[in-house]
C-alpha cells in the first residue's frame, strides 16, 4: 500500500525551496537493477480501470524506470541532502552550470511531485526566514 502525499501545490520563496530537503514517499517499493531505480507504482483505483483488469490482465503496479541521472537523483532524496547540494552535486558531475542543474531539477520534481512520489520537507526556520 502506498501513502498518499498531499499533492496541493505551495507557493514558497526561491530561497526557502533550495533548502528544502526532498523526501522519497515510503509507501513507494524500489529497487536497483544495473544501475536504475524500478519503481513500483500501484495503479489508481478506478471504475473504469477495475473493468479493463476484468477483461484484460492487467499488473497491480507499474514500473518506472528512472535514468542514470534520474536514479542518482533518487538517491539523493534521502532526508539528508538539501535541493541547493543535489543542485550543486548535479551540476559538478555532469558538468552543468549551476542555472541549468536547478531549471532541470526542478521540472524533474514538479513531475516526481505531481505523481506523489517524493514530497519535500521544509523546517520552520526557513519558512519564517523566507
Amino acid at each position: 500500500m502506498s501513502l498518499k502525499f498531499k499533492k496541493k501545490e505551495v507557493k514558497m520563496p526561491r530561497e526557502v525551496l533550495l533548502k528544502s530537503r526532498p523526501l522519497k514517499n515510503p509507501g513507494i517499493k524500489y529497487e536497483e537493477k544495473n544501475g536504475e531505480i524500478h519503481l513500483a507504482l500501484e495503479r489508481k483505483k478506478t471504475l473504469s480501470a477495475s473493468l479493463l483488469a476484468k477483461i484484460f490482465i492487467v499488473p497491480r503496479n507499474k514500473v518506472l524506470i528512472l535514468d542514470k541521472i534520474g536514479s542518482e537523483v533518487w538517491k539523493l532524496c534521502d532526508g539528508k541532502n538539501k535541493l541547493v547540494d543535489i543542485i550543486k552535486q548535479l551540476s559538478k558531475n555532469h558538468k552543468l552550470s549551476q542555472y541549468e542543474a536547478e531549471v532541470s531539477l526542478m521540472e524533474y520534481f514538479k513531475i516526481l511531485a505531481k505523481r506523489g512520489i517524493i514530497g519535500l520537507e521544509v523546517s520552520k526556520k526557513d519558512v519564517e526566514k523566507g
